[in-house]
C-alpha cells in the first residue's frame, strides 16, 4: 500500500539520520582524545606551564575540551531522539507491511465475485450472436478506401484544444459546420495500423454498478451506448493527442464485432485503454462525491483486470469508423478560436509579468491521419 511505501521510507531516512549522529559522536570522542593527550603533554611540560604562553594554550585547549563535550551530549541527546523516532516508525512500518498481502487477497476475492455476477447475468440473457474476431474486423477496416488528404495539410497540427483531455463545448458556429455531427471517444478509440486512416471503438456491452440505490438490484446490466446509434451515420470526429485534443475528419460509422475479448485486439490493447474500458463499464447511481470517488478507485483497477484476462467473461463491441472526409471549414473554425486563446493567454501572462506559454501540440497521428 502507499503508507507501507511512504513508512519504509521515512524508517530508511531517520535510520540514516541516526547513522550520521553515530559518526559524529564517534567524531567528536576521537578529537576530544587528541586534544587531551596534546593537554596532557603540555601540563607534563614545565616550561610550557610556566610560562604565560602555555597557560593561555592550556585555557583555550580546554574550552575547545568543554565546547566539544557539549556538543557531543547534544548529538547523544539527538541520537537519542531519533533512535525514539525510528523504532516508533519501525513498529508503525512492521504492523502495515502485511496489508498489501492482505489487500491483495481481498481485492482477488472481490474481482472473482465480480465475475461470478457476470457469468449469473450472462447466464440470464437470451442468446445472441458473438465471440466475432476483432482483429478481422480491425483488418477489414484498414483495407477500406480512404480520402487523400492534400500535402500541405499533412504537416499542419491538427491540435484544436490545447492542454485538454475532455472535449470542451464547440460553439454554434463549430456545431453548425459539422457534417452530420461530432463525436469524441477519449481513450476508447484505437487506430488502424499506419497508413490506414481509419479507427475502431470499443465501448463495453455490460455495465456494472457494485452499490445498487435500489436493494437487491443486479450489479451487472446491459449496457446502453450512445455510439451504437452511430452506425451508418457520418460524424467529424476528435480524438485524443498527447496531452492535447485534435480533429481527425469526417468519417462514416460501420457496426463491428459484438461479444470481442479485448485481449484479441492485439497490439492496440495498453493500460490506458483498459482503465477507460473500466470507467465506462462502471456505472454509478450515487450521488455522494467521496462514495464515487472510493468506489472508482476500488473498482477501477479490477474491471480493467477482468478486461485483461483473456478467457473472462467480460466483452466488448466494436464501431468502425472510416474516414471519408476533412472538414475544412470546421477546422478553420476551431484552429482561429485556439489562435485566439493563444493570443488571450499570451496577452494575460504579459499582464501578470509571467513567461507565456504557446504550446502548439503534439500531433502524434498525422502519420496515421495521412
Amino acid at each position: 500500500m502507499g503508507d507501507a511505501a511512504v513508512d519504509d521510507g521515512i524508517v530508511k531516512f531517520l535510520a540514516a539520520q541516526l547513522k550520521e549522529s553515530r559518526d559524529e559522536i564517534q567524531r567528536l570522542k576521537q578529537e576530544n582524545q587528541s586534544l587531551k593527550e596534546k593537554l596532557g603533554i603540555l601540563r607534563a611540560d614545565g616550561s610550557a606551564s610556566s610560562s604565560a604562553t602555555g597557560g593561555s594554550l592550556v585555557a583555550q585547549l580546554q574550552a575547545k575540551i568543554n565546547a566539544l563535550q557539549r556538543e557531543r551530549d547534544e548529538a547523544l541527546a539527538l541520537a537519542e531522539t531519533c533512535q525514539v523516532v525510528a523504532d516508533a516508525w519501525k513498529t508503525r512500518y512492521e504492523q502495515l507491511k502485511p496489508q498489501p498481502a492482505e489487500s491483495a487477497a481481498s481485492n482477488l476475492q472481490l474481482l472473482g465475485t465480480i465475475k461470478t455476477e457476470l457469468v449469473q447475468f450472462l447466464g440470464q440473457q437470451p442468446p445472441c450472436p458473438g465471440g466475432e474476431d476483432p482483429v478481422k474486423f480491425r483488418a477489414f477496416m484498414a483495407t477500406l478506401p480512404a480520402t487523400m488528404i492534400p500535402e500541405s495539410f499533412k504537416q499542419e497540427s491538427r491540435v484544436v484544444f490545447k492542454g485538454a483531455s475532455k472535449l470542451p463545448l464547440l460553439s454554434k458556429a463549430a456545431v453548425k459546420a459539422c457534417i452530420g455531427g461530432f463525436a469524441f471517444f477519449g481513450d476508447l478509440l484505437v487506430w488502424c495500423t499506419p497508413p490506414s486512416q481509419h479507427a475502431c471503438v470499443l465501448f463495453p456491452e455490460n455495465e456494472y454498478n457494485p452499490k445498487p440505490a435500489t436493494q437487491g438490484a443486479p450489479t451487472w446490466s446491459k449496457a446502453t451506448s450512445e455510439w451504437a446509434a452511430f452506425v451508418g451515420q457520418q460524424r467529424d470526429v476528435f480524438y485524443v493527442d498527447g496531452e492535447n485534443i485534435s480533429y481527425a475528419g469526417t468519417f462514416i460509422c460501420h457496426t463491428g464485432s459484438k461479444g470481442a475479448s479485448v485481449s484479441k485486439i492485439g497490439d492496440a490493447v495498453d493500460e490506458t485503454l483498459l482503465g477507460a474500458l473500466a470507467k465506462k463499464t462502471l456505472h454509478l447511481d450515487t450521488k455522494n462525491p467521496k462514495t464515487r470517488s472510493n468506489l472508482v478507485k476500488t473498482y477501477t483497477p479490477l474491471l480493467a483486470d477482468l478486461y485483461r484476462d483473456d478467457s473472462g467473461p467480460a466483452t466488448v463491441q466494436l464501431l468502425g469508423l472510416q474516414r471519408v472526409g476533412f472538414n475544412q471549414t470546421l477546422f478553420d473554425i476551431l484552429t482561429t478560436a485556439s489562435k485566439k486563446r493563444d493570443h488571450a493567454a499570451a496577452f494575460a501572462a504579459d499582464l501578470l509579468g509571467g513567461p507565456s506559454s504557446d504550446d502548439v501540440g503534439s500531433p502524434t497521428k498525422r502519420a496515421a491521419l495521412g
